[in-house]
């Protein structure tokens, strides 16, 4: 294996410069007297309380902050309780690196050629990285982090005109014009706990890329992972604080949840005195999800019938003022989500109780019944949520709800898929 020993009084962050990623020919730099090189091959570890595997998808326009955050990571190092991991797929550069994150220093401890197939934006990498990790660095918990830029089930293909950078799913790659699809995500992680946990689910799964604390992306992982940490909102390009996170996971003992939580808090502190005062970010048990879609897909089911009713146009009209109303129902940087706890409890608010047909008055009672269980399913599944002035009204996960038309991949989802909310949608934009 390879041993790169950073030196912090470098200008320029090591990966960039001093060609751990390779000179512009390709191979691993030895030239450098300020990164000495030994060969060294290490064990495999004893079981640690931790795993900590970060995916770097950085063959895109973030990859100068992918530097950054590496950076982060070998000021906390692994430890006695924890193996810290890191996948490296840079921008520029032919080769994909595998990593042990020590202090100071990256060993490396896989390399290969960049492929379509064997990079970022593939689900066949992904997978293969996380197996890697858990075979070779056994622990009791597992943390997955996706860094990258994500759009939640937003799953273009990159022929279509709508397949920007701000419209595909997460870990893009673009060289290889690839990403990895939200169905594409349900199958690596179900096949990781399936084949490389015996069962057991992952632990935390974590984004560290935009809007991907969506009900939808809770509900594709709901059965490889037991809490999701994710906002509902972009991401900022400096990411998540890597050594303000993972400095205690090194010293103490800390269980998934409490983990979890600490992850939003660091996010909170890292930006509430800075310029961008729109972040969220929100940890959610994954167990909750069940319950939580049921109640919306039984408000959504309610929705659709009372809709049906060509006499009642002002149940329609107080859906629409809910959804356009941002100061009461935070929207996103994609204005096609909103939050589902604030949108949920403005229907119920605004609900016209005093012009309902008898002939409806029980479904509206009922409907009545079942967004103040998604309300309280919204609750009892978000362990922890912090969000800045700007959604300072967020509730931790945000829910499609398009003004004009359906994005068709999202018809494939399981949320979609498991639930009446697509019909409640294409009733609600039907003329």
């Amino acid at each position: 294996m390879v041993r790169v020993r950073i030196n912090f009084c470098l200008l320029a962050f090591v990966i960039c410069s001093a060609g751990l990623f390779g000179s512009e020919d390709g191979n691993l730099s030895q030239g450098d007297s300020s990164l000495p090189i030994s060969d060294s091959d290490l064990p495999i570890t004893k079981k640690r309380e931790w795993t900590v595997i970060v995916d770097f998808a950085a063959q895109n326009n973030l990859c100068s902050f992918a530097d950054k955050n590496l950076l982060e990571m070998t000021r906390v190092g692994s430890s006695k309780k924890l193996n810290l991991l890191a996948q490296f797929d840079r921008q520029g550069k032919d080769k994909v690196l595998r990593v042990l994150v020590e202090k100071d220093e990256l060993i490396v401890k896989e390399e290969f050629e960049s492929t379509k197939e064997n990079s970022s934006g593939s689900a066949k990498n992904l997978l293969e990285l996380i197996t890697w990790g858990v075979k070779n660095y056994p622990a009791e918990h597992y943390a997955v982090i996706l860094w990258n830029h994500g759009m939640g089930t937003f799953n273009p293909e990159f022929s279509d005109s709508e397949a920007t950078v701000e419209s595909r799913g997460i870990s893009i790659n673009d060289k290889y014009d690839t990403y990895i699809k939200d169905t594409e995500l349900k199958e690596v992680l179900e096949k990781v706990s399936k084949e490389s946990l015996s069962g057991e689910k992952i632990d935390i799964v974590g984004f560290d890329a935009c809007i991907m604390g969506t009900v939808e992306i809770a509900t594709q992982i709901q059965n490889a992972a037991k809490i999701m940490v994710a906002s509902s909102e972009i991401i900022h390009a400096n990411g998540w604080c890597y050594d303000k996170i993972l400095e205690p996971l090194a010293k103490k003992t800390m269980t998934p949840e409490k983990f979890s939580k600490h992850i939003v808090s660091c996010y909170q502190r890292s930006y509430k005195k800075s310029s961008f005062q729109g972040y969220t970010l929100a940890a959610t048990n994954l167990e909750k999800i069940k319950v939580l879609n049921k109640s919306l897909s039984t408000a959504a089911l309610i929705l659709i019938k009372l809709l049906s009713d060509p006499k009642d146009n002002q149940l329609r009209e107080v859906i629409k003022f809910a959804a356009k109303n941002r100061r009461l129902v935070p929207g996103y940087f994609n204005r096609e989500f909103l939050d589902t706890y604030c949108f949920c409890g403005e229907i119920l608010k605004k609900l016209p109780m005093d012009s309902i047909d008898k002939k409806n008055y029980r479904s509206v009672m009922a409907l009545q019944s079942a967004l103040e269980k998604c309300k309280e399913g919204i609750k009892d599944a978000v362990i922890h949520n912090e969000s800045g002035p700007t959604n300072r009204r967020a509730q931790g996960l945000s829910i499609y709800f398009p003004p004009s038309e359906i994005h068709l991949p999202y018809l494939h989802n399981d949320f979609s898929k498991s639930t009446f909310w697509s019909l409640f949608l294409k009733k609600m934009l039907s003329p």
